[in-house]
């Protein structure tokens, strides 16, 4: 059987519908070059094994701003390491097919990975599957849930009237992270931070259009601000008077890159618990991050919230779930 044959045969999809393990929708995403783990030059053809083709549920998600019905995509083992390779459709660049030809070419010849999300399966394939427990703190993201101290609420859908009709019952109670999509203009933002004091928010995420909007909604206001396009595109970011954080999603940025002055919000791109409890390895405990997952998928034990911290275990990958 030729090297191609062999490689063809190695991989598998998921796919399905999930049910929420919070009612969370989809949060904002990163794009952009970042540092990745170097891959291992070792013939991969011989150690990626197959994983078998599955549904999980039948049920609709809705996500800001499109529905998906089927999320869908590879996983990969190598030696004691497991990936996922996701592309998120409407925000990844490339198409599962594009990262299914790369995985093929990386398998065949150790062909370099380009798209993001072969990027970040691979870097964590190549490392032995880690089981040791963690406690990540979680940012309820629209609805509140026990425990949880920070929640985000995206408005950039909304009227001005109606973004603060929806923020208010919220002020003092939680710390608020406001994402309005880039939607507003200039003015619009001023006029609602003469609505709120700056103390009531951990940060609001793109308030703006532009990025010169940005820097003068910050000086003007001194609102907390936090950057996830505009770091996409490669803006001087550090020039941010009120800079409060980066968001980062892995899946959809190749890698989480390093900011050491800046704290870094991760987020997840609706990955399976696999690469849920993947990203919580790097998420920095001090910080409530947007990993919200499915309630039902192959690890065992299932991942679980309490207390609004997302508790990993020793999960084992049992693919007869799927």
């Amino acid at each position: 059987m030729d090297v191609e044959s062999v490689v063809e045969n190695s991989f598998g999809r998921f796919c399905g519908s999930f049910e929420p393990l919070f009612d969370s929708k989809l949060e904002g995403y990163i794009d952009h070059p970042v540092y990745c783990p170097p891959i291992l030059n070792r013939k991969a053809t011989k150690i990626i094994r197959k994983s078998d083709e599955a549904c999980f549920n039948d049920r609709l998600l809705t996500l800001y701003p499109y529905s998906l019905q089927k999320r869908e995509g590879i996983l990969i083992q190598i030696g004691d390491g497991w990936g996922e390779v996701a592309p998120l459709p409407g925000f990844s660049k490339e198409s599962l097919a594009d990262a299914r030809c790369e995985l093929l070419a990386f398998a065949k010849d150790q062909t370099p990975p380009i798209s993001p999300s072969v990027k970040w399966g691979l870097s964590c394939a190549l490392k032995p599957y880690d089981t040791s427990p963690c406690e990540i703190p979680l940012c309820a993201y629209q609805t509140p849930f026990p425990g949880c101290t920070h929640l985000k609420l995206k408005v950039g859908a909304l009227s001005l009237d109606q973004a603060i009709e929806k923020i208010r019952p919220y002020v003092g109670k939680y710390r608020l992270r406001i994402d309005c999509n880039r939607s507003w203009t200039l003015d619009t933002a001023l006029l609602f931070a003469e609505r709120f004091s700056s103390s009531d928010f951990d940060y609001l995420e793109e308030p703006v259009g532009s990025f010169d909007d940005l820097i003068r909604f910050s000086s003007v206001t001194q609102f907390p601000v936090a950057v996830d396009e505009s770091f996409r595109e490669g803006c001087a970011y550090w020039k941010i008077p009120t800079l409060a954080a980066v968001v980062v999603k892995p899946m959809l940025l190749g890698g989480i890159p390093d900011l050491p002055h800046v704290p870094i919000i991760l987020s997840s791109s609706m990955e399976t618990s696999l690469g849920l409890v993947q990203i919580a390895r790097f998420a920095n405990p001090k910080y409530c991050h947007g990993l919200h997952t499915f309630r039902k998928d192959f690890l065992s034990p299932p991942l679980r919230a309490d207390n609004g911290r997302l508790i990993t275990e020793a999960h084992t990958i049992d693919l007869g779930l799927l």
